[in-house]
């Protein structure tokens, strides 16, 4: 999502974060989270400043890919992680 917005191409971007998001709510029954939230923002057509979507954004997709996987595990293997 990030390199498509770096490289102008800010709509595909944001068709990728709304792909994103359906399949969050469909397979997960969750919303993005704050930072991916935010990324989106930034990638809109409507962002005026490039240099948003730089290394702060790059730091905020990881931590929402960290968080989302927690959850996600959470969520899908809720007890894997209790001892046998």
């Amino acid at each position: 999502m990030v390199a498509l917005a770096q490289a102008g191409r800010r709509l595909e971007a944001l068709d990728v974060y709304t792909r994103v998001r359906a399949t969050l709510i469909d397979e997960a029954g969750m919303e993005p989270g704050p930072g991916l939230r935010g990324c989106s923002r930034r990638c809109s057509p409507t962002t005026s400043s490039s240099k948003e979507l730089e290394l702060k954004t790059n730091t905020e997709i990881t931590r929402a890919i960290h968080a989302l996987t927690a959850e996600l595990h959470r969520r899908l293997l809720p007890d894997a992680d209790q001892p046998s």
